[in-house]
């Protein structure tokens, strides 16, 4: 009887296998596996809405299958949420290291928002927390909890200067919030520029969180 050996199988005839995911390229490591399944989530929620995302459109997205996706997150929420965790701390490193510049804590707050207002829509991680339309989605509360801890993060400067601030603190990061998102949802019919913006923060923002009003003239309200 002849035996013939089995032809060995070299790894340069396998990798083309183990590219066939990740649209050809597969991730280096665990991390960068995740960084690019939050970009993906991202993508398609900014694309098609938050409501209409889901695990199987993310897998399709980053080219991956559903089982790869599960593989390092639980669900849809669970990565959006990780999106947010992401862009939010970094949004609240740049806000801390602007807001320790400013010596008056009404000013801090004010600049903060502004900031926020400025940078929040043109990050689609972090303009999912105050998309109207999500509101009755699975998943929406924790999403406005991360929001919440974002301005959390955000007001740490100005407990700094102004500590009374800290007794009431999780109800001082709410009031943010909610003028936050009133203000990107609300349409007016002549949106202020930064420098009305400022005196109507001055006037509306800084007394509800019981903050001592701006030494000095406050910037030029709207005529």
């Amino acid at each position: 009887m002849i035996y013939i050996m089995p032809r060995a199988v070299h790894l340069e005839e396998r990798a083309p296998a183990r590219r066939s995911g990740w649209a050809g390229a597969p991730p280096g490591d665990e991390a960068e596996a995740r960084e690019r399944l939050m970009d993906a989530a991202i993508r398609c929620a900014r694309r098609d809405g938050l409501a209409k995302t889901t695990v199987s459109g993310i897998a399709a997205e980053a080219g991956v299958t559903r089982v790869t996706v599960y593989a390092y997150f639980p669900s849809r929420d669970e990565i959006v949420e990780a999106a947010m965790a992401r862009a939010g701390a970094a949004l609240a490193e740049r806000l801390a290291a602007t807001l320790r510049q400013i010596p008056q804590p009404a000013d801090q707050v004010v600049e903060a928002t502004v900031v926020a207002l400025r940078e929040i829509p043109r990050d689609p991680s972090l303009a999912l927390m105050v998309e109207p339309a999500g509101a009755a989605l699975p998943g929406r509360r924790r999403l406005r909890e991360r929001g919440l801890a974002l301005i959390r993060r955000g007001l740490e400067p100005v407990v700094e200067r102004h500590p009374p601030l800290a007794r009431e603190f999780d109800e001082a990061a709410e009031v943010v919030l909610r003028f936050l998102i009133s203000l990107m949802t609300l349409d007016v019919r002549a949106p202020r520029n930064d420098t009305e913006l400022r005196a109507f923060l001055h006037r509306r923002l800084v007394p509800a969180l019981g903050l001592p009003p701006r030494r000095g003239r406050l910037p030029s309200r709207r005529r």
